[in-house]
């Protein structure tokens, strides 16, 4: 799995799941549900080229303690995060 990417499961219009490899030290593959019956719940949008965004932050509650934004295709980092900038 590439580490700088972000995979979306389903169709477009109804995603089922987003798939990315923790960008912290942990590198764990993280799969965030989209689906309207699943609490938490992620939502993705597309800037107009095409750039993901999740919301709401993913943070990784594991040892690596990452927590961060997924914004137009890149990762911010919350100021909260252990792993800020790795």
């Amino acid at each position: 799995m590439d580490p700088a990417s972000l995979y979306v499961v389903g169709p477009k219009q109804n995603p089922k799941w987003a798939v990315l490899s923790c960008p912290g030290a942990c590198g764990h593959v993280m799969r965030l549900p989209m689906m309207r019956q699943h609490t938490p719940r992620w939502t993705i949008t597309y800037d107009w080229i095409g750039r993901a965004s999740l919301s709401p932050s993913i943070h990784q509650r594991n040892a690596c303690k990452a927590h961060y934004w997924f914004k137009k295709g890149d990762v911010v980092w919350c100021r909260d995060s252990k792993c800020g900038g790795r």
